[in-house]
């Protein structure tokens, strides 16, 4: 009790700079801390390309940029990130995945309680109130590891689990609605994203072909979406048909949102934009491994169970064992229940 009543009116850092599943995985924690210390200020501290996500969030009263190929780089950026975390006088910092580089800097920074997962040697010299975590076992998802952290400030985090939630701003929506009509494409089309980061096994990329040409064949409007470096991906599953619209990334992550927020179902394996689009409320057909550490128990989206449909190899370790079959029914299911809304 005493830890909660230092943090009723406190200033609090939550630091994930990671990529953009994790960090949206990690909004939980800010929803908990919001409800927990409703008069602390909640700031959040990710990296520049995730940021336009987060500039109308309720439960975050500011952003900190963490740039560690920009202005955080080598011996002078990390005393620049020092000077910028300490001149904020944090009562507390919650560190949701330990890297080394910025939590030695939080270290540095004297904030009074560290809060972070105790694995690497550095956490347990950095970490007063640290909590060990062995995720490679997979005991819960990565969601529950964040919030398991907040145990350490006597708070109660799976008493209602908050859903990851994004915001985005009108400005964004109103963007992606203009886009769409110079590309005379309407909302309720089925998006697909067929990249990733490669942090986890993905569906053939041949699949994710056939996947489209069934759904053009069956007339239904395609979105393929990507990353500015995965164009050729894109290029290669959309096959330039009519009807099959594409997108490479050549606006922020909000506007990719705001998009995704238009279609009837979105389709991906298990990288950032797919929990992007459940944490907008967009139903999901995902594609996850067998693999523990990469499976849906750890990794998968987290939203309502009629809202998604995760496949799993019918084969051990093959992918491709995932028919496509079974995902055009899944996603002409979704389809046909958002026209009859």
């Amino acid at each position: 009790m005493g830890v909660r009543l230092k943090l009723n009116h406190s200033k609090i850092l939550v630091i994930r700079p990671d990529r953009l599943g994790d960090v949206i995985l990690s909004t939980p924690v800010l929803g908990t801390l919001k409800s927990a210390f409703p008069e602390a200020q909640i700031d959040f501290m990710v990296q520049p390309f995730v940021q336009s996500l987060f500039e109308s969030h309720p439960w975050i009263s500011g952003i900190l940029t963490y740039e560690p190929q920009g202005r955080h780089r080598g011996v002078l950026g990390w005393f620049r990130l020092v000077r910028e975390i300490s001149s904020r006088k944090y009562d507390a910092a919650i560190v949701l995945h330990s890297n080394k580089r910025v939590t030695a800097a939080v270290v540095a920074s004297m904030i009074p309680l560290r809060v972070g997962p105790l694995s690497k040697f550095h956490s347990y010299l950095s970490f007063n109130l640290g909590k060990r975590q062995k995720r490679s076992l997979v005991k819960m998802h990565e969601l529950e590891y964040g919030l398991d952290l907040l145990t350490e400030l006597s708070v109660d985090p799976f008493s209602n689990i908050h859903s990851p939630q994004i915001r985005l701003s009108q400005e964004s929506n109103e963007k992606a609605v203009e886009w769409m009509k110079t590309q005379q494409l309407e909302s309720g089309f089925v998006g697909i994203h067929p990249g990733m980061g490669g942090s986890a096994l993905n569906w053939p990329e041949g699949h994710y072909q056939e996947l489209v040409r069934r759904l053009y064949e069956s007339q239904i409007p395609v979105l393929v979406t990507g990353g500015p470096s995965e164009k050729e991906l894109v290029q290669s599953v959309s096959q330039k048909l009519p009807g099959v619209w594409t997108y490479t990334g050549q606006e922020n992550l909000a506007f990719l949102g705001a998009l995704i927020r238009n279609a009837s179902v979105y389709v991906a394996p298990s990288t950032g934009p797919l929990h992007l689009a459940a944490a907008l409320g967009v139903p999901v057909v995902s594609f996850y491994p067998d693999l523990l550490v990469q499976s849906e128990k750890r990794w998968g989206p987290w939203t309502p169970s009629s809202q998604k449909k995760v496949f799993t190899p019918l084969i051990k370790g093959e992918m491709g064992s995932i028919s496509v079959d079974l995902a055009f029914d899944a996603i002409h299911s979704f389809f046909k229940r958002s026209e009859a809304l």
